[in-house]
């Protein structure tokens, strides 16, 4: 079947990488691993053979009967139809499997939809053990902080859990051959994470405080009345920072504190 453009849809053929996800992803350690894209079920046959259970969603209905051909319902593949951003993996997983087991999410995501799906995935009630994604080398690049510079995309991440760019995958891997370059990615959800509303307050200020990159954090802070100048201008200097500092004097190793 051929991909199609409009659903961002780039084949991973390549099968030395694809055992190369399951290895360096571990998909060994986890009774259930839920896959966001099956597309015609080339990782997902992988992982099968890894984990003891493979949820695979899928939402092109075209592919469905392919991957029912493939994994019949007396494989250990639970077949799924649906849209990621519109599914809930808690209960999904709940019912097929039980997340008290080791489990984790695998996927070849849709690159257009990146930042909406890791959004979805930082925000799960009960978080995996991992997340193993390709996406984007550019992507993947900016959540590592690959040149030391924090974004809010990393900062998002770095709240939620442990980022690391495992391997980078050529472009000739892909049917069709896709313009930019990819990367697998893994976040390791830290265990003793902020509740996902404080995470997403500490994005807020995060968001005002780096909101213009020539602007002092004070007159950032000032300018949307949520601090006095003078206050952020005294927790600069007792954080040992000057009361003119920017957001970039901050360290990637301590985020927003120094």
């Amino acid at each position: 079947m051929l991909p199609k453009k409009h659903l961002s849809q780039n084949f991973l053929s390549e099968q030395s990488i694809l055992e190369r996800i399951a290895s360096e992803g571990r998909a060994h350690l986890f009774h259930a691993i839920f896959e966001i894209g099956a597309g015609e079920g080339a990782l997902t046959e992988v992982l099968a053979r890894h984990a003891h259970h493979v949820l695979a969603l899928e939402f092109d209905r075209d592919l469905l009967p392919i991957l029912r051909e493939k994994f019949p319902p007396s494989s250990n593949v639970s077949l799924l139809e649906g849209d990621i951003l519109h599914t809930s993996i808690d209960t999904i997983v709940k019912k097929y499997s039980s997340q008290q087991l080791p489990w984790a999410i695998f996927g070849n995501i849709p690159y257009a939809i990146t930042g909406s799906i890791l959004r979805k995935l930082t925000a799960l009630e009960e978080a995996p053990q991992s997340i193993v994604l390709l996406v984007q080398k550019e992507v993947a690049e900016r959540i590592v902080e690959k040149n030391k510079k924090r974004s809010l995309l990393s900062l998002s991440i770095s709240l939620f859990g442990e980022a690391k760019l495992l391997f980078l995958v050529p472009k000739e891997s892909f049917f069709p051959v896709p313009q930019v370059e990819s990367a697998i990615l893994q976040v390791i959800p830290h265990s003793n994470r902020l509740p996902f509303e404080m995470r997403e307050a500490v994005l807020r200020l995060a968001k005002i405080g780096f909101a213009s990159k020539r602007k002092t954090l004070a007159n950032n802070f000032a300018a949307h009345r949520m601090f006095s100048k003078d206050r952020i201008e005294r927790f600069l200097i007792e954080s040992g920072k000057t009361k003119n500092a920017r957001g970039k004097s901050f360290r990637r190793k301590s985020g927003l504190n120094s």
